[in-house]
């Protein structure tokens, strides 16, 4: 986000780190509960994907695209959910698994070049 901003604003981007914008299918995420449960709406979420969120709380799953929602690349499913429709999750209430093994937010995650 910072090398974008200052790439906007004109402003040499050379030497600063570089991050992961979106998630790819197969990249290995967690639900971030807590990070959930602190949106406004939450009490007003559908009981069953409340159930879901606190049920797989830090469980490592993997990032799938549903067919329908491919033009909208911060909205993903999460292969090992068994519900019918998958819910989406918007990528920024999950931790993404980085190259040195950790959870982060996709915001901290090392991109490439």
């Amino acid at each position: 986000m910072i090398v974008f901003m200052n790439a906007m604003n004109g402003f040499e981007t050379e030497g600063l780190p570089k991050f992961k914008d979106c998630l790819l299918e197969g990249d290995k995420v967690k639900i971030v509960a807590d990070r959930i449960k602190k949106h406004r709406a939450w009490s007003t979420y559908q009981q069953k994907y409340r159930d879901f969120v606190e049920a797989h709380d830090g469980v490592v799953m993997t990032v799938e695209y549903d067919k329908d929602h491919r033009d909208r690349p911060n909205l993903v499913s999460l292969a090992e959910d068994t519900t019918e429709p998958k819910w989406l999750f918007w990528d920024g209430d999950l931790d993404v698994l980085d190259d040195d093994g950790k959870f982060k937010p996709l915001y901290m995650v090392s991109g490439s070049e």
